[in-house]
């Protein structure tokens, strides 16, 4: 009996059942979302088996005093959002794919964040996580509250492996206030001396990813149109930021991929001693 070469099961039990059904047949397994960012973090794969996890996508418990949920890895970001905006909380991360790609994807891809020096790098928001490993045993990682210091952070671990350690099953999440008053402007770098911009106070500061001499600002919605109504020209950057999200989905920026750790292969039997390795055939 043979297998499809993509497959999207309904449950974890259908997931494991599918999972240990591969390595019985010799074939190689790897984890995957919609596929949304293969083409960039895993270009060069090409498993037997894609073991889907896009129709694992519901939301476990969402705690809004919190701040903090529980999702499965199949729920878009864009889904979270809209579910997230009636409460005025939000997952701060402005990163491509938030339509048609999915978070475990989003998490398992070390994707980068526009506002990450602002709130820290993707992995920042994981504050736990359940997995399965290549011999269909579960694990969780984590802890739902957002201080935990207790051992070491396995999260970390199994996130940074793109799926060659473990299937990412469902994330806990830390979540943040909603800014509906916020703002991307650009500005180019020379104006910064104008007085009436010296005069803003802005939450992010980073370079404008494809205009080198300007600076994308990210401020309140007031003080926008406090220096406008002085005349000062500016410009609103959200537009830009869409066009280098799209572009980034389309693969048109090189983001640089560190190579396999020599120590992954050692690491896989540790998580799954005697099992196939995903990516491997038994």
């Amino acid at each position: 009996m043979g297998m499809h070469k993509l497959v999207r099961p309904d449950s974890r039990e259908e997931m494991r059942r599918l999972l240990l059904q591969a390595h019985g047949l010799g074939r190689s397994v790897l984890p995957c979302g919609n596929g949304t960012r293969l083409h960039r973090f895993l270009p060069n794969a090409d498993p037997d088996v894609w073991l889907s996890t896009s129709h694992l996508d519901q939301m476990v418990w969402l705690d809004a005093e919190d701040q903090t949920c529980c999702v499965e890895a199949g729920m878009s970001m864009q889904t979270l959002q809209e579910v997230l905006a009636p409460l005025h909380l939000q997952l701060d991360i402005v990163a491509p794919g938030a339509q048609l790609g999915t978070l475990g994807g989003l998490f398992m891809s070390r994707e980068r964040s526009l506002s990450e020096e602002l709130c820290g790098p993707t992995r920042d928001h994981v504050l736990g996580a359940t997995w399965m490993m290549a011999d269909g045993s579960i694990l969780k990682s984590g802890a739902r509250v957002v201080k935990s210091v207790a051992g070491y952070d396995v999260s970390r671990l199994l996130l940074g492996s793109r799926g060659r350690l473990a299937i990412c099953l469902d994330l806990t999440l830390r979540l943040r206030p909603l800014r509906p008053d916020s703002f991307w402007m650009v500005v180019d770098q020379r104006d910064l001396m104008n007085p009436d911009l010296r005069s803003l106070t802005w939450d992010l500061c980073i370079p404008h990813p494809q205009q080198p001499e300007n600076l994308c600002l990210f401020l309140q919605h007031a003080q926008v149109h406090s220096i406008a109504s002085q005349g000062a020209e500016v410009e609103l950057c959200e537009v830009a930021l869409r066009d280098y999200l799209h572009d980034a989905e389309q693969g048109k920026h090189d983001l640089s991929l560190p190579a396999d750790s020599p120590w992954l292969s050692e690491i896989a039997e540790a998580c799954a001693p005697g099992a196939a390795h995903f990516g491997e055939a038994q």
